[in-house]
C-alpha cells in the first residue's frame, strides 16, 4: 500500500479541525413547525389559557383583535366564550365574544380561537381584557376568567 502525499494529509486534517470547530462553535438550527407556539404569549396560571394577541401590557385601540388556545375543556358554550374589555375602575367598555377557530371546541385538547370587541373610549389609560368561561350551568365550581393588563392609545 503506497503512503499518501504529505498535502493530502494536511489537507485531511485541515477537514477534521474544520469539522471539529463546526461542532464545537455553531449552534444547531432552532426547529420551528406549525405547531410551534408563538414564543411571546400570556398565559393563565393554569397554563390551560395562551393569549397570542394582543400582547400582555400591550397597546390597544377599538376594535381589539384577540387570539390564542385553550386547553383542557369547559371554556367554551357552543364554540363560544365571553371576552370584555375593562378599564382601570372596572367599568365594562365593551363586550365580544371568542369564536372556536381550529378543533373541536367540546375537547379537552388544544382549541385555537379568536374575537373581536369594539369598546368605547376609556377613562384610564390601562385596563384589563376579561376571558371567562361560558359555562351554562351556573354553577360556581366551573366558573374561571383570565385577565390579560392591556394599554389604552
Amino acid at each position: 500500500m503506497a503512503k499518501l502525499p504529505k498535502y493530502i494529509a494536511i489537507a485531511f486534517g485541515v477537514v477534521i479541525i474544520a469539522l471539529l470547530y463546526v461542532l464545537a462553535f455553531v449552534p444547531a438550527p432552532q426547529k420551528k413547525g406549525p405547531s410551534t407556539l408563538v414564543e411571546n404569549y400570556a398565559a393563565s396560571p393554569d397554563g390551560h389559557m395562551k393569549i397570542t394577541s394582543p400582547a400582555l401590557n400591550g397597546t390597544v385601540v377599538s376594535p381589539v383583535v384577540a387570539g390564542g388556545s385553550v386547553t383542557g375543556g369547559g371554556w367554551f358554550f357552543k364554540g363560544t366564550f365571553p371576552i370584555r374589555v375593562v378599564d382601570a375602575d372596572g367599568t365594562v367598555l365593551g363586550v365580544g365574544q371568542a369564536v372556536a377557530a381550529q378543533g373541536d371546541w367540546a375537547s379537552t385538547g388544544t382549541v385555537l380561537w379568536s374575537g373581536i370587541v369594539t369598546f368605547k373610549d376609556p377613562h384610564s389609560a390601562t385596563g384589563t381584557i376579561l376571558f371567562s368561561k361560558d359555562g351554562p350551568s351556573g354553577l360556581p365550581q366551573n366558573d374561571g376568567s383570565f385577565g390579560l393588563p392591556i394599554r389604552f392609545r
